[in-house]
C-alpha cells in the first residue's frame, strides 16, 4: 500500500484546481485506486478541501472515480494524461451524475498540448 499523506496530496492537487471554475459547484470527488488509499475533493463555491479516506459527510452529490493505479489519477488530475484517452482505453471509470463527473476537467484541466501541422 502506498503511504499517501494530506500534506502531499495538498501540494500536488492544488496548484492545479481552478477556482473560477468551481464558484458555483458544490459536491465530492472520491478517488479510488487500486491497493492504495483513496482521497477525496469536496469543491463548495471555489473552494477545494482535500481529504484522506472515504468521504464520510452529507448534502453534497458525489461521483466516484476509479483508477487502476494513484499514478494515473495524480496523472489525470495534474493535467498530464488525457482523461478521455484513459476512459476509452477503459483505465477509469466512474460511479455518479455523468455531467458532473465531466466537470472535474474544468477543475483540474489538462495541461495544452502542442499540435504539429
Amino acid at each position: 500500500m502506498t503511504a499517501l499523506r494530506l500534506e502531499d496530496l495538498e501540494a500536488r492537487l492544488r496548484p492545479h484546481f481552478k477556482a473560477e471554475a468551481a464558484t458555483t459547484m458544490r459536491r465530492v470527488y472520491q478517488i479510488v485506486a487500486q491497493q492504495t488509499p483513496q482521497f477525496f475533493l469536496q469543491v463548495e463555491d471555489g473552494a477545494l478541501t482535500l481529504g484522506l479516506g472515504a468521504w464520510t459527510g452529507t448534502g453534497l452529490p458525489r461521483v466516484t472515480f476509479f483508477y487502476p493505479s494513484l499514478d494515473l489519477a495524480f496523472a489525470i488530475l495534474e493535467g498530464e494524461a488525457d482523461p478521455m484517452a484513459a476512459f476509452m482505453a477503459g483505465d477509469v471509470r466512474s460511479d455518479g451524475h455523468l455531467i458532473m463527473a465531466l466537470q472535474l476537467g474544468l477543475l483540474f484541466p489538462p495541461k495544452p498540448r502542442s499540435s504539429t501541422l
